[in-house]
């Protein structure tokens, strides 16, 4: 009889942001992509006639990064987001990758990543204070949103 399980093995994984590698991360989830929107749709009408379309809103992803409150990452993430509020007309879109090795327990390896193009910050770092010595209060959240996100398996 046939084992029907897999077993899981993750690596380091790779977070860069406009060719900065980052590392100062606490603990806990460090980056999060969601894509929000469809990537594709359809209508159906009268006789069951479908019409589909490419949604191009569909290559959206949506980035939260989350790093060491103070550290050098919170630092250039800081000023990477400040540089887009004081002069957003001559900003420069945001590159970035998230790269996680993934293996089979059998000596397979499978890189995934994701390949993100023409990102901006969307809102002011998270950030929070709290008296009772909550952890992620060290912890900013810095959250992204790009027009091409694409999720590459290798």
């Amino acid at each position: 009889m046939a084992d029907n399980y897999t077993d899981t093995f993750v690596g380091e994984d790779t977070l860069i942001v406009n060719s900065r590698l980052l590392s100062n991360f606490g603990y806990g989830t460090v980056v999060e992509v969601n894509c929000p929107n469809a990537i594709a749709g359809l209508d159906i009408g009268k006789g069951g006639n479908a019409v589909f379309s490419l949604q191009e809103n569909g290559r959206q992803a949506d980035v939260t990064v989350t790093v060491i409150k103070g550290s050098p990452d919170d630092i250039y993430l800081n000023a990477l987001n400040e540089s887009f509020k004081s002069n957003f007309e001559s900003a420069v879109a945001i590159t970035g990758s998230f790269i996680s090795k993934v293996g089979d327990g059998k000596g397979k390896v499978t890189t995934t990543a994701w390949d993100l193009n023409g990102g901006i910050p969307t809102t002011p770092p998270s950030d929070k204070y709290d008296v009772r010595g909550d952890r992620t209060q060290v912890l900013m959240e810095y959250h992204y949103s790009f027009a091409r996100g694409t999720r590459i398996l290798s």
